[in-house]
């Protein structure tokens, strides 16, 4: 059973680090972007900064929507139905497609938007002319999501990730003509990063697109046999619910932070600050987690597409606690250098000091909450699509925001109760999920031994 559960915890590293690399890479052309508009001109990374929260809902939306492409992928490839891969994918480019179109009318109306939200009347012409290029770049976007899934639940992650670094090199390049005018051209700032941006989606819609469109046995997966997405109605249903659910839970987890930002700007500048800066370390770290979630996920498919309750339990458990070990050495790097990893952020010796004890909170925050995600994940792929996000709305929207504004405002904890109530709500979510799974677990290995005294009556 050693061997088993190092052998599980070894293909579940080398599946998971290209994800890991390919969703760091999604975060490192968005900081490129906010550097480089940041040299150029404080108003312009202003007109940024207001442009983005629109479309980022429904592109939240969209990616959560796609869920179900790497599980179902993963679980056909498992009991041998190779064959209706194919329809995964075609399913996939559809929801990217109708959420990348949602994202239209929000950046043709974005002065509208903008005005509704009441932000400052000297930047929202130039905002919404960046709503709007950002609009057109989330079909994309999705595009490139769907396809990078579809490529994990096959267990072949490094395509997604090497087109991912080629992406940020083109972003980079992109910005520094169209923003900072490299080349002779006049600086366009926001509006520069916005078309690099689309342009960077746009390459890797396409080149990802075109990599599984000639992949290796994509005549027995039916890549190019458009019908296959109706081919098996079980199968459509199955990959809409898994959507459904992923994506009423990413848009919820959304909501919840955003009202959590909120909460930190009522404090003031150096409150928002600092919580922003170590919402951004959490991020990073957390990154850690989704990879080794989706790497898990990917192989609680494979099985339970088998039918092989006991390697799903497994496996399961092993993601789970090679999550805490990975999330345990975080928490002791956060513990010793609070102070040090904070002024990685900030110059403001000022900022430093409000923003240090919310990084060692932080620490203790990444165990829980990368439990609860590698949970979620594997609960999802085991065809239990509803239950992690029935989680997040009761322990980040029914728990956590009410807990932070009591901490915060009536308890006098100041910026610190923002980060002790993600602590509490992530505690309780990991609970739910990780005990969910034990139960299913226990209840399949009671339905296999029925069945193994069933068929061998001589074990009695």
């Amino acid at each position: 059973m050693s061997g088993q559960i190092r052998s599980d915890a070894g293909r579940m590293v080398q599946l998971a680090w290209p994800v890991i690399v390919a969703r760091l890479g999604i975060m490192t052309m968005a900081l490129v972007d906010t550097i480089v508009v940041g040299q150029y001109s404080t108003a312009e990374l202003a007109r940024l900064s207001m442009a983005f929260p629109p479309v980022s809902m429904i592109l939240v939306a969209g990616i959560g929507m796609l869920g179900g492409t790497s599980v179902m992928a993963a679980r056909y490839q498992g009991n041998g139905q190779t064959q209706l891969i194919g329809g995964v994918w075609h399913r996939a480019l559809g929801y990217a497609l109708i959420f990348g179109v949602m994202g239209l009318p929000m950046g043709l109306f974005g002065r509208q938007i903008l005005i509704a939200l009441g932000q400052p009347a000297e930047l929202i012409d130039g905002a919404a002319a960046v709503l709007l290029v950002l609009a057109l770049g989330m079909p994309f976007h999705l595009i490139y999501v769907a396809s990078a899934q579809l490529m994990e639940g096959l267990s072949r992650p490094m395509p997604g990730m090497v087109m991912m670094l080629a992406a940020n090199v083109l972003n980079l390049i992109l910005n520094l003509v169209l923003v900072a005018g490299w080349g002779g051209l006049p600086g366009f700032g926001a509006l520069g990063t916005a078309w690099a941006t689309t342009g960077s989606r746009l390459a890797l819609a396409l080149g990802l697109s075109a990599y599984i469109w000639y992949l290796d046995g994509h005549q027995a997966m039916g890549i190019r046999r458009i019908g296959t997405a109706s081919s098996n109605p079980y199968a459509g249903a199955e990959q809409l619910r898994l959507g459904l659910a992923n994506g009423a839970s990413l848009t919820v987890e959304q909501f919840a932070f955003v009202s959590m930002s909120v909460l930190a700007g009522w404090l003031g500048a150096n409150a928002l600050a600092a919580y922003s800066l170590t919402i951004n370390f959490l991020a990073i770290v957390f990154m850690v987690a989704l990879g080794l979630g989706v790497a898990a996920a990917v192989m609680v498919s494979e099985a339970y597409g088998r039918r092989h309750f006991h390697d799903v339990r497994r496996i399961g458990f092993v993601a789970i606690a090679l999550n805490i070990g990975l999330m345990g050495i975080a928490a002791i790097i956060t513990f010793g250098m609070p102070h040090t990893l904070a002024a990685l952020y900030a110059g403001d010796p000022v900022l430093v000091d409000i923003a240090a004890p919310l990084i060692l909170l932080a620490g203790l925050a990444v165990i829980f909450d990368g439990t609860q995600t590698v949970a979620s994940q594997v609960l999802r792929a085991r065809g239990e699509a509803w239950m992690p996000t029935l989680s997040h709305i009761l322990s980040y929207v029914g728990v956590m925001v009410p807990l932070a504004y009591w901490l915060v405002f009536t308890m006098n904890h100041g910026v610190d109760g923002l980060m002790e109530s993600i602590i509490i709500a992530s505690i309780l979510s990991s609970g739910l999920l990780v005990l969910r799974f034990g139960y299913l677990s226990w209840r399949e290995r009671g339905w296999a031994i029925s069945a193994n005294l069933s068929t061998n009556p001589h074990h009695h």
